[in-house]
């Protein structure tokens, strides 16, 4: 019963109650720790099950475990379960946490650099951004939030900056339900600029054309878009 004292202390030391997640903790680490608590459990489980199956013979003695020692190996096992489901949580959330903070950088970073050109100056730089979708979708990804936060951070800033909206889907399909869902997509991008960032409507203007006619092949990703141009 080693392995199972060994495990029990292994909980012991790292009790849920005591755990404190903290933004610069190395996930690769948590997430190798997890994975080794999992084989532990996984060994733990075969050895319970290979001493249930073949009783053990020491010289005359045959030792069979009681349902006693079943239940409280049972027991065990379903709080180290649950102390794996704990730590699971918690690398997701410190995951969240740190990519939340990263956006946030590159936000002040992003205020920084153009405030310190006039806006003329940015529209001459500045080139069209796109927001991609998946097939038939208006959501918008984690991946293409930093565009739309970057964008509505200009306008913001800058007093005399307008956008103009413009949705598009790729070729397949019918026409009638791709400009539907152009329409969608493109006000799913007006709804969040407003309602996540407090960019003025007074700011936006939304278009949507169905397929993307200067696309040349009917499945692109690429043409799943929702366009944005920065203008006065």
């Amino acid at each position: 019963m080693q392995e199972l004292e060994d495990l029990r202390t292994e909980l012991a030391n790292t009790n849920t109650e005591t755990i404190e997640v903290s933004a610069d903790e190395d996930t690769k680490a948590r997430e190798q720790r997890i994975a080794t608590l999992e084989a532990e459990v996984e060994a733990l489980k075969r050895g319970l099950e290979a001493k249930s199956n073949t009783p053990t013979n020491t010289s005359t003695t045959v030792v069979v475990p009681t349902n006693d020692d079943s239940a409280n190996l049972e027991a065990e096992l379903n709080e180290i379960n649950q102390h794996l489901q704990t730590l699971r949580t918690q690398n997701e959330n410190l995951q969240q946490k740190l990519q939340s903070m990263e956006q946030q950088a590159q936000t002040i970073r992003t205020t920084t650099v153009y405030m310190q050109e006039p806006y003329s100056d940015l529209l001459k730089r500045f080139p069209i951004a796109n927001v991609y979708f998946g097939t038939n979708s208006a959501a918008i990804s984690k991946d293409e939030e930093g565009k739309i936060a970057e964008v509505a951070n200009i306008l913001n800033k800058y007093e005399e900056a307008k956008l103009a909206i413009t949705g598009y889907t790729d070729q397949r399909g019918d026409a009638t339900y791709n400009l539907k869902l152009s329409k969608q997509r493109a006000e799913a991008v007006k709804n969040r600029l407003m309602d996540r960032y407090g960019v003025s409507a007074a700011k936006l203007e939304m278009n949507y054309h169905g397929k993307d006619e200067a696309s040349q092949t009917g499945d692109n990703p690429f043409a799943r878009k929702v366009e944005l141009k920065l203008t006065r």
